[in-house]
Formats: structure tokens, sequence, C-alpha cells
């Protein structure tokens, strides 16, 4: 089956990068609503949108929408956010960049992804996951120079801005 075109979708849908939400402008089905807004949130709390009875991520059809082309890579909701298509909000990333924006474990007491208190040694550890596999950053005396290395070590890896 061929993946809907640019074209077809903007011929059914009008997509406001403000809010991320896409609108009906033509009818797909008989249960369309002109002027509705297209779609609903999924289990995992994704937008989703049917179309020609194919159901889509409604943040894959924006990058289809505005650049012309289902991305070849992940797409990243850069606030955690999974309903949240706002154009500003999304970013192609690939696995490892996309696991860098995860929520932090409840057990976490540094408040920073992978720099935890170790302690045996009484020392703040730094970790780093690249292409799914743990990398040890180092163990320091201080917080926050456990934190400074773990930035500095996703500054290396993941190319993040400054």
């Amino acid at each position: 089956m061929v993946d809907i075109t640019q074209e077809r979708l903007k011929e059914l849908l009008h997509y406001d990068p403000d809010t991320g939400f896409f609108r009906w402008i033509a009818k797909s089905s008989t249960s369309t609503l002109i002027g509705s807004i297209a779609g609903c949130s999924d289990s995992k709390g994704y937008w989703k949108i049917n179309i020609n009875q194919k159901r889509y991520r409604a943040h894959r059809l924006v990058w289809l929408y505005v650049f012309g082309a289902f991305p070849n890579s992940l797409i990243d909701h850069m606030n955690r956010n999974k309903s949240d298509n706002s154009l500003n909000n999304l970013r192609l990333v690939t696995y490892s960049e996309n696991n860098q924006n995860h929520k932090i474990n409840n057990r976490n007491t540094s408040g920073v992804t992978e720099v935890y208190f170790h302690k045996k040694s009484q020392m703040w550890h730094a970790m780093i996951n690249i292409n799914k596999k743990p990398r040890y950053v180092g163990s320091f005396s201080t917080i926050e120079e456990a934190i400074a290395a773990r930035k500095a070590a996703e500054k290396k890896f993941y190319s993040l801005p400054e």
C-alpha cells in the first residue's frame, strides 16, 4: 500500500504549526466533520490520524506536510509531550539522541539523567548511553563536577546545541 503524498494530505487537512493540530478541510470518510480536529490520542499519548483506512502518527504527517516526505529517522518531541505536534517542538534525531530526551527515573537524586551518587565509593558517577550501550564518564567528588562531565559527554556524542 502506497503512503499518502504531501499533495493528498494538503487536500484533506490543514496543519497549524503553532498549535500542532490538523483540521479536516475535505471529507476522507462519511464520519469526517469539516473543520474538526483530525485524529485522537492513542494509549501511549501519540496523536494519530486515520486516512484511507490507514493510521498515521500525526508528528510524521507534520513532517510530510511541511517538508514533503516522511523522515528516514526518528522525530523527537522536545518537550516530551507526545501529543504536542507544533512544528517548533519537533526535530529529527538518531536513536541515541531520542533516548536522551526521556523522563528521569523517579529514584534519581541528582536531577540529571545518568548522574547518581554511589554510596560505597561516596562519589558521584556519570554515565552515558551510546548506541544502546552504557559508557562510563567518570567518578567525581561533587555533583556539579559529575553534571558538567555528563553535559560535556552529551555535547561530544550527541552533537547537542550549546
